[in-house]
């Protein structure tokens, strides 16, 4: 029996397996993965020491956590042909599957599942990762300790009520794009002028995390409104109200 089982083995997943591994929280015995993409999978699962198993059912069967790493187009797909072997298996099931509530995919296990919601955001890639979660309510706390246990694993986790998870998915998910972007912009400037774009980007780098930390700029009302308006559109696509 594994600990943790990944359903989908993309990148994301495999940032998250690579943080399980090193920070020294889980032996590579413990995880497994599947996907559908088996020269992907095996390659993989061979270089970080895993489990690739041979289908999802097979997976859900012989896990404890059972981790949903597909895109939530997907999901319905995925889940659909596994929803007896769920039922039966009864794991924890985690879900990073953006814009799914708990009611929703309880809602397409069909049963009475025991679910952590997450939020991871692209800087599980460096595991550095900000990641927001809630669980259902007959999630027990030692589970809810296991979940953390994981997230805390590439960064670190914040547990959030449900009602304010697109507020949170806006915010979290979208940061690390606009700040780069900002970022390689101001570099691009630097080099403009004579530095290498290392250079610029380091002295960039510095000066946006000293001024994060010591709070040294005030708010503009024009920058509010950019951000608002691209976080707003973030924000009602988690809701659904964006189609």
């Amino acid at each position: 029996m594994k600990k943790i089982g990944f359903i989908g083995f993309g990148n994301m997943a495999e940032a998250i397996i690579k943080g399980l591994i090193r920070s020294g929280n889980f032996e590579n015995s413990e995880i497994g993965a599947y996907d559908t993409d088996t020269v992907k999978l095996n390659s993989g699962a061979s270089s970080l020491g895993i489990t690739a198993f041979e289908s999802n059912e097979t997976l859900v069967e012989n896990c404890e956590c059972v981790i949903l790493a597909v895109k939530p187009i997907a999901l319905q797909k995925v889940i659909e042909p596994l929803r007896e072997t769920f039922c039966k298996a009864n794991p924890l099931v985690v879900s990073i599957a953006a814009g799914q509530s708990v009611e929703k995919l309880k809602a397409l296990l069909d049963y009475d599942a025991r679910i952590v919601r997450v939020m991871p955001n692209i800087n599980a890639m460096a595991q550095k990762a900000v990641s927001g979660f809630c669980a259902s309510e007959n999630v027990t706390e030692n589970q809810k300790v296991f979940a953390k246990k994981v997230l805390d694993s590439f960064g670190k986790s914040i547990e959030v009520e449900e009602n304010k998870f697109s507020a949170y998915s806006a915010v979290a998910g979208c940061s690390p794009a606009y700040v780069y972007l900002f970022a390689d912009a101001l570099a691009r400037v630097g080099v403009k002028y004579g530095l290498t774009k290392k250079e610029s980007l380091e002295i960039v780098t510095d000066s946006i995390v000293t001024t994060v930390k010591n709070n040294c700029v005030k708010s503009d009302v024009a920058v509010d409104r950019i951000v608002l308006n691209a976080l707003d559109a973030a924000y009602k696509k988690d809701k659904g109200m964006l189609k």
